[in-house]
Parts: structure tokens; C-alpha cells; sequence
């Protein structure tokens, strides 16, 4: 679990830095040294969704929160990621640019 929290954290830089795929990387490697880990989840939903990827960004957000249901982080991303998701399903995307 301590190579997690390490990913995890590396992660979140990534995060900030805009190096959203990298993060990614470091999420995935904290999700698989500590599966139950719901801000490896939360923050990859984040990295998700910053690349625009908000069906997979919610895909994430859930499984944080069947691990940490109260989580008004978690829960906030993911209603951003739904209303996003819904925008970019009714704006055309000749519209959209």
C-alpha cells in the first residue's frame, strides 16, 4: 500500500502539471498495488475527465465511491463528468468548435 499512496501522490502532479496520461500510468499502477484505494480511483476519474473521456472518468468515480461512499470530492467529480458528458451529447459537434 506505501507504493501506492507514492503513485497516488506522483499522480496528482502529473495531474496539476497537465500531464494527464501520466498520470494515468501512476493511477493504474496505484489501483493495482492497492485496489481498495478510492483516491487512486477518484484521481484517475479526474485525469479522465480532463481529457475529456467523461464515460470513463464515471466508470472510475463509481468504483471510488463503493469504496468511500460519503466522499464529496468524489461525488462532485462525478456530477462535473455527467454534466459534461450530457453537454457534449447534445451540442453538435460542428457547434462545439
Amino acid at each position: 500500500p506505501e507504493h501506492s499512496v507514492a503513485n497516488c501522490n506522483k499522480g496528482e502532479t502529473l495531474n496539476k502539471l497537465g500531464k494527464f496520461q501520466l498520470a494515468i500510468e501512476c493511477f493504474d499502477k496505484a489501483i493495482e498495488v492497492d485496489p481498495k484505494d478510492p483516491d487512486a480511483y477518484f484521481h484517475k476519474g479526474e485525469a479522465l475527465s480532463a481529457l475529456e473521456e467523461f464515460e470513463q472518468a464515471i466508470k472510475y468515480y463509481d468504483e471510488a465511491l463503493k469504496l468511500d461512499p460519503q466522499n464529496l470530492n468524489i461525488l462532485n467529480g462525478r456530477e462535473k463528468a455527467l454534466r459534461k458528458l450530457e453537454e457534449s451529447q447534445n451540442c453538435p459537434r460542428s457547434l462545439a468548435n
